[in-house]
């Protein structure tokens, strides 16, 4: 079964505001599950940024680059 592209655009979407604004992360992590993301690339992330989170690191693009690079 093929997942609509709407919803992968959706994940993007997501994924693109928690980078500009880290405190997303938060609301995000209460309404969704890393299972609720059908591309795996976007689960992983959203799972890194949840890590990010939980470590107390402040989230934005420069330093989620830093934090999987790490």
């Amino acid at each position: 079964m093929n997942q609509p592209i709407a919803a992968l655009e959706a994940e993007k979407l997501l994924i693109g505001s928690i980078l500009v604004n880290g405190m997303l992360i938060h609301e995000a992590r209460a309404a969704l599950v890393p299972g609720d993301f059908f591309d795996g690339q976007h689960r992983r992330i959203f799972v890194l940024l949840g890590e990010m989170a939980d470590a107390g690191r402040e989230i934005n693009l420069l330093n989620f680059v830093q934090f999987v690079h790490d």
